[in-house]
């Protein structure tokens, strides 16, 4: 195990071929994104979660999902250069207040209205105007920083007020100009207010006495301010203050009253810029320190500074080194706003390191595409790989040792295994090679002679408790080599039902801890067969609720046995005889598990065609990786995992990936779900807009418990978010729908479909809830919900009576040309009585008075067998068809139960045999043969050909055409 240990340390050393892991990951967010300007001068978060953006042409607003633009009203907003925003803060009434170069805005976040603020109009000077900081105090209320002085807010008169106690000028001065601009304002926890000057340095107003202090920079005095232009004030976990000026970041030491000043000038420790612009503080209480020359991260204990800066050619650097603020939101996520767009990062905790083949580097991997991985018993990492045989990982000098075979079949690697005496196998296109230690090299194992390969290769190698190995040949199957009589033998699974084709194609197999061997058979389900009497189970999607039945990995722990199949991970309840599937429903990445491994703590990670999923069995939770983590890439291989101490190995066809899961630390933030947005007629509907003679809203829809609509209303579309900003994209929602007084199942979706949308609702009273999780599957606690009220238009009623009337008038019309029919075509009553084709007489017809999206999904089911003819696939399942829908499982099971009262068995049954009496009945098809006409129409077996038909019709295929059809006479 040490030595072991000692491998994986030197795995994850290698800097040659390990992918380079930076300690922060920006992601960038521009014009190109939603944003106003790339100019990003304020950063903010409101009590409902929304992250605020203030940029040099006005206001934008995110979710996590969209950036949406904030119009600034119109009639005072007319000019690029009034929508410039300096500041944002929230009062007490969770009003958002906005700090312009044209006064100020109260965003009323509830009704979603403006009010605009001008204060000292009257002045000739008009700086005041000119709002550059704003900020409250829960004892103070609203206090707004300006070119020309500070103002509070009068609740009462509803007007800002010139502080007294401070500069203020009536005309133009210039020489003090600098004590009444200012930049910052800032309120400590003693309640004073502080206050940063573009030339009169750092001001502290005790509010409650009138008085203020100025500190002043001393040029020959180390303990005053580092300049009198003050940026930026920043108060940290610990009370210390910190000024950000134009000439580095100042410290203020509170019982000294003195000031210790970081500069540019203090060499590798020192600053990117003396010109501090913003401050923020991460959860270890270190600072970032925003710079006109990039952002700082400043570790207080050890006093050393690290620096990011942009590089244009690396895209997960900063969007631009002049960074004009700073922010730490309450999701954990860190945002940096830029003279180019806004940054994000965050410190999720996981990191996978990367193995590649590096050009012309003969010490890396020579194949990035892998097919199995396999480690000895020295420590010794070996794969195998796609066409260039065989790779070693060599510990002791860190470097991958290449293996090739004479023949390409050779070099063709299928599968590796590890037998319990230490021996070393592979299974290639050309058959077994085993490992020659002494000399280094493989042979081709042929067990002394006494077996020929084929050319179809060996796909799996295992050993049971007695030393015996099992081999499966393509084509072949499964053989059995008896270490005690040096005889092989093949095994007879006794599946005699499947196609012997399939029974012949395994290519994964596992011994279980009670000596049985698990297999899987091409597109067939899963088998398990007594090494002791012979005997074989078997399992499959149609009659043993398997997800899918083709399985590509089989893997074992102490609950049982996993399978990892073409639809999900499945767990085999062996007391029942049942398996629980868990699909994209549940919050799988993607529908194809290929791989399983388990970590120490007993969880699953899983190898997917979508990345890597981790997945926690007790409370049925995934949490998901993708290439955008530093994966390989987004399809894993199966075969190619390992487990080595706690370290777990997975790859594919673009490397493999070494990861430490005991090392992952999950987000702790616990989501707060909001509805964000009502969409009618695809346009955003506002607080008290009509919409078709209705308001659906009476505030905005992020405050709203009740939606009013009507049945006329179409295009619904409602948004929602979880207002977690740590990797957004992999939040994940359950959504309950129903009317009231019904009862609904939870509905899985991902961070990727953040919305419920709906052509149009019947009459009635629904309820939706939300829940959401974070990008660690970390749930809300509490749902959030909203009451959906659908009255009838009565404009939409007077067209229904509209059409009743002419439907009624049709339906007389066709009767009597029915009874006119009928007088004229003597034939009709004998063809009557024979039954019609699928085109002639759909079974399945569409109930009117259903709910509109009961009844689109119901029509979208039939259509797919009248129209697209899915029936026509022999391997159709429940799950692709759910899938061709996009509806859930649970979904199309209640369409064909409750409105069609049929099974999916018989329902895809139905059309294949109205298809089969169509063709008989077609004189081109007069020289095909009964079976040759199943098979065309999608069934798999003459047997369930026949059963199926007769089962259906009360005859069997041949006595209906016997009665039914006319043969034409041949000429």
């Amino acid at each position: 195990m040490q030595k072991i240990k000692f491998l994986l340390l030197l795995i994850l050393m290698l800097p040659s071929t390990k992918f380079f892991a930076r300690e922060i990951v920006f992601h960038r967010y521009s014009v190109d994104d939603g944003m106003p300007s790339s100019m990003v001068n304020v950063v903010f978060q409101s009590h409902t979660g929304f992250i605020w953006f203030g940029t040099k042409e006005g206001l934008a607003r995110f979710d996590g999902h969209n950036i949406v633009p904030i119009p600034l009203p119109d009639d005072d907003f007319d000019q690029i250069s009034k929508l410039r925003i300096t500041s944002l803060c929230e009062d007490d009434d969770h009003n958002l207040w906005i700090g312009t170069t044209y006064g100020v805005l109260c965003y009323n976040q509830l009704t979603e209205k403006f009010k605009h603020y001008l204060f000292d109009e009257e002045n000739p000077l008009d700086l005041s105007r000119f709002v550059n900081y704003l900020t409250f105090s829960d004892e103070w209320g609203l206090w707004a920083g300006t070119r020309n002085g500070i103002f509070y807010l009068d609740k009462e008169k509803d007007q800002f007020v010139v502080y007294p106690h401070f500069a203020h000028h009536n005309e133009f001065k210039s020489i003090t100009m600098g004590e009444r601009i200012v930049n910052a304002l800032f309120f400590d926890r003693l309640g004073y207010l502080w206050v940063g000057t573009a030339g009169n340095g750092i001001n502290r107003l005790n509010l409650k006495e009138h008085s203020k202090q100025v500190f002043l920079h001393e040029p020959n005095n180390p303990s005053t301010p580092c300049s009198n232009f003050v940026e930026t004030i920043f108060e940290d976990s610990f009370g210390v203050l910190w000024f950000g000026t134009t000439i580095g970041l100042a410290r203020f030491d509170r019982e000294k009253e003195s000031f210790y000043c970081i500069t540019k000038g203090n060499g590798k420790f020192g600053l990117s810029d003396d010109h501090v612009t913003s401050i923020m503080e991460d959860t270890k209480g270190n600072l970032y320190i925003g710079t006109k020359n990039g952002l700082d991260y400043y570790k207080r204990r050890e006093e050393e500074i690290v620096k990011y800066q942009h590089y244009p050619h690396d895209l997960y650097s900063i969007s631009s080194s002049i960074i004009n603020c700073c922010f730490h939101d309450r999701s954990g996520t860190y945002w940096v706003g830029t003279m180019h767009g806004a940054n994000s990062f965050s410190y999720r905790n996981h990191h996978f390191d990367l193995y590649q083949s590096v050009p012309n580097d003969k010490s890396t991997l020579a194949n990035n595409m892998l097919r199995t991985i396999v480690a000895d018993k020295q420590g010794n990492i070996w794969m195998g790989t796609q066409n260039e045989g065989i790779e070693r990982f060599d510990r002791r000098l860190r470097r991958f040792f290449h293996y090739r075979q004479n023949s390409s079949a050779a070099n063709h690697i299928l599968t590796s295994f590890l037998s319990g005496a230490g021996e070393l196998y592979f299974g290639t296109e050309e058959g077994i090679l085993k490992y020659n230690q002494p000399k280094d090299r493989f042979d081709l194992f042929d067990f002394g002679g006494i077996y020929e390969f084929s050319d179809r290769g060996i796909y799996e190698i295992v050993e049971d408790k007695y030393g015996n190995l099992y081999f499966s040949e393509m084509d072949r199957g499964i053989f059995r080599y008896d270490k005690n009589s040096k005889k092989i033998e093949k095994l007879d699974l006794h599946l005699d039902q499947i196609d012997p084709s399939r029974v012949n194609n395994i290519k994964v197999m596992h011994i279980d801890s009670s000596g049985k061997l698990w297999f899987s058979l091409q597109m067939s389900g899963v088998g398990r067969y007594d090494l002791e009497t012979g005997h074989t189970e078997h399992w499959n999607k149609e009659d043993n609720g398997l997800a899918s039945n083709q399985v590509w990995d089989i893997f074992e722990n102490e609950k049982g046995i996993w399978l990892g199949t073409e639809n999900g991970l499945c767990f085999y309840n062996d007391s029942t005889n049942t398996f629980d599937n868990f699909n994209i429903q549940d919050g799988l990445p993607g529908p194809i598990v290929v791989s399983i491994l388990e970590d120490d703590n007993k969880h699953l990670w899983l190898g997917t065609n979508k990345g890597l999923s981790y997945f926690e069995p007790e409370n049925r939770t995934f949490v998901n990786y993708s290439g955008s983590d530093g994966l390989q890439g987004e399809i894993f291989e199966y075969k190619v995992k390992q487990k080595i101490g706690e370290l777990l190995l997975f790859g594919g066809n673009n490397g493999f990936n070494v990861f430490n899961p005991n090392e992952f630390t999950r987000n702790p933030y616990i989501p707060v779900p909001r509805f964000t947005n009502l969409s009618i007629f695809k346009h955003t509907v506002s607080p008290n807009q009509k919409v078709g003679g209705n308001i659906p809203l009476k505030r905005s829809m992020v405050f709203e418990e009740q939606i009013n609509l009507k049945d006329s209303h179409e295009d619904i579309e409602i948004e929602f978010s979880a207002f977690s900003y740590v990797d957004s994209d992999k939040n994940s929602y359950k959504y309950y729908f129903a009317e009231k007084g019904d009862t609904a199942a939870w509905t899985y979706t991902t961070g990727e479909k953040n919305s419920l949308s709906f052509s149009s609702l019947k009459p009635g009273d629904y309820e939706l809830r939300i829940k959401a999780a974070n990008c660690d599957g970390i749930w809300s606690e509490e749902p959030v919900s909203v009451t959906i009220k659908v009255t009838r238009d009565l404009r939409k009623l007077i067209g229904y009576i509209s059409n009743a009337f002419l439907v009624l008038v049709i339906a007389v019309l066709l009767i009597y040309f029915r009874k006119v029919l009928k007088q004229f075509l003597p034939e009709w009553r004998r063809k009557k009585q024979q039954p019609d084709s699928a085109h002639s007489l759909p079974r399945f017809k569409l109930d009117p008075h259903l709910d509109p999206r009961t009844k689109k999904d119901l029509q979208l089911l039939i259509e797919s067998m009248e129209r697209e003819r899915l029936f026509l696939d022999k391997r159709l399942t429940k799950i692709q068809l759910a899938a061709h829908l996009k509806i859930s499982l649970a979904q199309l099971s209640k369409l064909l139960k409750e409105q069609l009262d049929v099974g999916f068995n018989d329902f895809v049954n139905y059309y294949r045999v109205e298809a089969v009496k169509e063709m008989m009945s077609d004189p081109k098809n007069k020289d095909f043969t009964l079976l040759s006409i199943a098979e065309d129409c999608g069934f798999n077996s003459k047997t369930s050909f026949y059963r199926i038909f007769k089962n259906f019709m009360g005859l069997t295929p041949a006595e209906y055409f016997e009665k039914y059809v006319e043969v034409p006479e041949k000429e």
